[in-house]
């Protein structure tokens, strides 16, 4: 399969975020083509500030491999990852990461400068993560 297809299936946890109002963002880990994890963002729904897609799904795969080493392990996200997220990929081993939307803050360039283990692909199907992005801040901004 694809980094399309693995996108798009990251945009289908994206989209059930923004049914239920909260931050549309998505992330699958793959394993050898398999779905090892995958989730949306629960930090509106915890209000705790770890429960990001990316981590949850790191921990997802954690278990699914019986290691908390990922290694060979690609995680597609709709957003680029923040700072804590591509931190909790660093020491996971994460060997790629492929997001949609950048952020604009910079995180994915402060971690990379730490590691050259991390391949890094941004902004496919960027237009789509963004999006529903701007849905979900046009929709919130006025409450």
């Amino acid at each position: 399969m694809t980094d399309v297809f693995w996108m798009k299936r990251a945009l289908l946890f994206a989209n059930k975020a923004l049914f239920l109002n909260n931050i549309p963002v998505g992330a699958v880990l793959v394993y050898d083509n398999i779905e090892i994890g995958s989730s949306f963002n629960y930090s509106g729904f915890t209000f705790c500030s770890f429960y990001h897609a990316e981590c949850i799904s790191l921990n997802q795969g954690s278990f699914y491999l019986s290691d908390c080493l990922c290694n060979n392990v690609t995680l597609y996200v709709t957003l680029e990852p923040c700072f804590m997220c591509m931190s909790f990929a660093f020491f996971s081993k994460i060997r790629r990461i492929v997001f949609g939307a950048y952020s604009g803050n910079g995180d994915v360039l402060i971690l990379r400068s730490f590691s050259t283990l991390i391949s890094l692909k941004g902004g496919l199907l960027e237009s789509e993560s963004k999006n529903l992005l701007k849905t979900f801040y046009l929709k919130n901004r006025f409450h």
